[in-house]
């Protein structure tokens, strides 16, 4: 049930850097700016990307039940996504809960009090405007329940930079040094619609100038 390699979610990589970044041959900075708008990002309090894998294959995301429940399983038989954070010492109030992961489904599901909807939407963005030069989980979706939120995303399997980094070559380090660099350029591409200017978070300007 929980056989996975288990994973945090940050960038993932091993020696094979191009079998698991297949789109890195493809990233370059184009320097061209690339406009996101307030508009482009859903705003619900609950949300399901249709458009996203996951519902190819399945009809409907875990409840929050269903994940509550999963998680519980986890720490049960002491399985850890993140084995960078000792989810055994957290207080049980479900402030920062271990994520839960559902292998067969590819389905991870950070939850909890300290979520925040704009990171969901922050991956949904990235996804949707950088997909191929920009490499993030995929989103699925995002529920709310009372103080609680759950962001639904793709599980992805293998190691992180920071597990694989001592054993990798010269070479590589170097490679994937460049790749990060093009990565953050590309990054720095956004730029506001000059027709609908704000300050503040993107889906909750703060300020706008209309």
């Amino acid at each position: 049930m929980f056989g996975a390699q288990p994973c945090p979610f940050q960038v993932h990589i091993n020696k094979h850097l191009r079998a698991l970044f297949p789109n890195f041959s493809r990233m370059s900075n184009n320097k061209g700016c690339i406009r996101l708008t307030p508009s482009m990002i859903p705003k619900y309090l609950n949300f399901d990307d249709r458009d996203s894998s996951f519902f190819r294959k399945w009809d409907e995301l875990p409840s929050p039940k269903d994940v509550q429940a999963q998680a519980e399983a986890q720490r049960l038989v002491g399985f850890n996504p993140n084995p960078r954070r000792d989810y055994q010492s957290a207080v049980p109030s479900f402030v920062k809960p271990q994520p839960a992961v559902f292998a067969d489904m590819g389905l991870l599901v950070n939850w909890g009090r300290t979520e925040r909807i704009s990171e969901a939407q922050t991956i949904f963005a990235l996804r949707r405007v950088l997909y191929d030069l920009v490499p993030v989980p995929e989103l699925y979706g995002w529920r709310t329940d009372g103080d609680l939120k759950y962001i639904y995303m793709e599980y992805i399997r293998g190691q992180t930079l920071e597990q694989a980094w001592d054993d990798l070559e010269p070479d590589d380090k170097v490679s994937i040094s460049r790749e990060l660099r093009t990565i953050w350029a590309n990054l720095r591409r956004f730029e506001q619609d000059p027709s609908d200017p704000f300050v503040g978070m993107l889906q909750h300007p703060t300020v706008c100038f209309a």
